[in-house]
C-alpha cells in the first residue's frame, strides 16, 4: 500500500501535542476514519498515536494497517473496552 507523504508526522511526534482547541476536530476525524473502516467490515487492530498521521492541512489520517483484519459481518459495539486482539 502506498500513501501520500504526511509532512506533519504522527500524533506522538508532534511537539507539545495538539492544541486543546484542535482536540475535538482531531477526535472527530479519527472517529470518521474508523466509522468508514467499520462500514467496510475492517478492524484497524493497532490504533495508537504513532498510527495517526497529519497531512499538510493538519487533518488526521489513519495509518499502519499491518494488523488490520476483515470481519465476516457488521461490527457490533462491545460493552467493555480493550483490544480485539
Amino acid at each position: 500500500m502506498v500513501s501520500p507523504w504526511m509532512a506533519r508526522g504522527a500524533l506522538v511526534n508532534s511537539s507539545g501535542g495538539p492544541s486543546p482547541s484542535s482536540i475535538p476536530v482531531l477526535m472527530y476525524e479519527i472517529a470518521v476514519g474508523l466509522q468508514y473502516l467499520h462500514s467496510e467490515n475492517i478492524v484497524h487492530g493497532d490504533l495508537r498515536g504513532a498510527n495517526i498521521l497529519f497531512d499538510d492541512q493538519g487533518h488526521a489520517r489513519l495509518a499502519d494497517f499491518g494488523l488490520a483484519a476483515f470481519t465476516d459481518g457488521p461490527l457490533a459495539p462491545t460493552k467493555r473496552g480493550g483490544s480485539l486482539r
